[in-house]
């Protein structure tokens, strides 16, 4: 790059995109966020891609030389917006040459998803025709992301041996509400790896279908990372039918009472309040039993001043020791420590104002109004949880799509 005298500057902008772009793909999934603050978020981002775009060539050498060296998290996403936003075949060639791992080709199906789907949708088709698997996943996760269907490509790609097509393909399914190809999902509840065998479960239960919910209950298993999702989707399916007996075939296992504690706050019935809070008392489940509190009642833990301080003994992950290779964030991170006496009170205050066998999301019984409320105005995980429920109501319809991006 060039020696300039705007050249630290030029470097500031290129670090803290890509670190705000950790930062933001990470809070489309995070409990604290919702459509406001992640609106903060992007804005603040956009600013330093406006930096960079600011810089002209200059910018763009800068991040060609990072990307094309070892890049960091983020910084392939801040390149590929740049080569998308100015059209230049050298500039997106350069960006292709540089993803040789799955976590480049998400950052490029981001930048896709960044821009509004009539500008990236011939990028797209491209990608979806190259001999790069990379590639075609980039693309195919950029049209699920729109919800639009690519027919040709992701029936294709339902038997990909690669397995991070194959499981996009398969989510991408139950994304689009594809119930024609039901059948087709199914078939990959016992497919070898466990990615996709849960995607063809989840996108099966979004379907309708109940034989998945016995798949997604077979993932609740630690050694997963996809777990807790696996539970939630199992048990909000299930509904009060069948979502009881769940709940209590996970409280049998020790090893599970995690699980049972999301699916007791997904099927939404106060039955289980007073477990609830008293999984509270114990620290390995005090966060996430109070954020299964919250997801039935609405209860926001944290505005209405119900948290309390980490117990003194409680060893957060990461810490502070350069000895300790756990770098990985606790599940239970960014969630708030209950406050015990407090969220009591609260529910001998308020616990006539629900009616037991009945199922709730936020407070609220479920019906359209109210989950339509919820996927525009709720935090990131109540969203997710509305859409799924909403599906209910709008046969047909693809999922709502909760993550905030660019309207196409």
């Amino acid at each position: 790059m060039p020696a300039t005298a705007y050249s630290h500057i030029l470097l500031q902008f290129l670090d803290e995109a890509s670190f705000l772009w950790e930062r933001y793909n990470a809070a489309l999934t995070a409990p604290h966020y919702n459509p406001v603050k992640l609106a903060e978020l992007k804005e603040r981002l956009e600013a330093q891609l406006d930096g960079l775009r600011s810089c002209e060539d200059d910018g763009w050498e800068a991040l060609a030389k990072r990307i094309c060296d070892k890049p960091v998290t983020g910084e392939i996403f801040t390149a590929s917006v740049l080569a998308i936003d100015s059209a230049d075949t050298n500039r997106i060639d350069t960006i292709l040459n540089a993803i040789i791992k799955p976590d480049h080709a998400l950052e490029l199906a981001s930048a896709l998803s960044w821009f509004p789907f009539n500008k990236t949708r011939s990028l797209c088709d491209t990608f979806l025709e190259s001999s790069s698997l990379l590639l075609q996943f980039a693309g195919l996760s950029a049209y699920a992301a729109f919800r639009e269907p690519s027919p040709k490509h992701l029936y294709a790609t339902l038997d990909s041996k690669d397995l991070l097509l194959r499981s996009c393909a398969l989510k991408m399914i139950g994304e689009l509400n594809l119930t024609d190809k039901l059948s087709i999902v199914k078939a990959h509840f016992s497919d070898e790896n466990p990615l996709c065998a849960f995607r063809a479960a989840w996108s099966a239960a979004l379907m309708g279908d109940k034989s998945a919910l016995q798949v997604l209950l077979h993932f609740t298993d630690t050694k997963f990372n996809f777990a807790d999702e696996a539970a939630m989707v199992a048990i909000r399916k299930a509904g009060l039918n069948n979502g009881p007996a769940l709940v209590h075939e996970l409280t049998k296992n020790p090893y599970k009472i995690r699980f049972a504690i999301i699916g007791a706050g997904a099927l939404g019935d106060i039955s289980n309040i007073p477990w609830l809070i008293d999984m509270m008392k114990q620290k390995p489940h005090s966060r996430i039993a109070g954020e299964a509190f919250s997801t039935i009642t609405g209860l926001d833990i944290v505005n209405l001043h119900m948290d309390t301080d980490a117990p003194e003994d409680f060893e957060e992950t990461p810490n502070d020791d350069p000895a300790d290779k756990c770098v990985d964030l606790d599940a239970d991170y960014f969630l708030p420590w209950p406050d015990l006496n407090k969220i009591k009170a609260w529910w001998n205050e308020h616990a006539v104002e629900f009616t037991p066998n009945t199922r709730y999301l936020c407070g609220k019984l479920i019906c359209k109004a109210d989950l339509t409320h919820l996927v525009n105005n709720g935090y990131q995980r109540q969203r997710y949880a509305a859409a799924i429920e909403l599906m209910e109501f709008q046969a047909g319809e693809p999922l709502v799509e909760t993550r905030l991006r660019t309207e196409n």
